[in-house]
């Protein structure tokens, strides 16, 4: 993400919370992964994450950013809102972040996902996601 904006021409920055909304959705869809899909597919819902936000952060429709990218169909299709299990997790972690419990509660019921773990997870994704950032102003 931060390269994006470093290399698109930049007309505007970013705003601090779309930066670190961005980096933990990524994170805790990362996160979610390795405790509950495997560690091997952990990287994929990280860029899920990352990319979901890609269309507000670029001003342009997800679709067209999607159709430059070499992403796995998965993904792809996941980012253009068809329901997977990817799609799933992405659209627990926007519950979270959007407070939308009742929705919460019923992506979790559907993905199997241990509720009383999710409020950790979370703030471990914004913590990492601070940090991150924090880091970024520091160079």
């Amino acid at each position: 993400m931060l390269a994006v904006r470093e290399n698109a021409g930049w007309r505007q920055q970013l705003s601090d919370e779309v930066k670190t909304i961005c980096l933990t959705r990524a994170k805790c869809c990362e996160i979610i992964a390795e405790k509950y899909i495997g560690k091997g597919q952990s990287p994929s819902y990280f860029l899920l994450g990352l990319f979901s936000l890609m269309d507000t952060i670029l001003s342009i429709p997800m679709e067209t950013i999607l159709d430059k990218l070499p992403l796995d169909d998965t993904i792809y299709n996941a980012l253009c809102g068809e329901e997977n299990e990817m799609r799933g997790v992405l659209e627990l972690v926007i519950s979270i972040e959007k407070g939308e419990w009742e929705l919460m509660e019923r992506l979790l019921n559907k993905s199997g996902i241990d509720s009383s773990k999710l409020p950790s997870i979370y703030q471990q994704a914004l913590k990492w996601s601070v940090n991150v950032l924090n880091e970024d102003y520091l160079d």
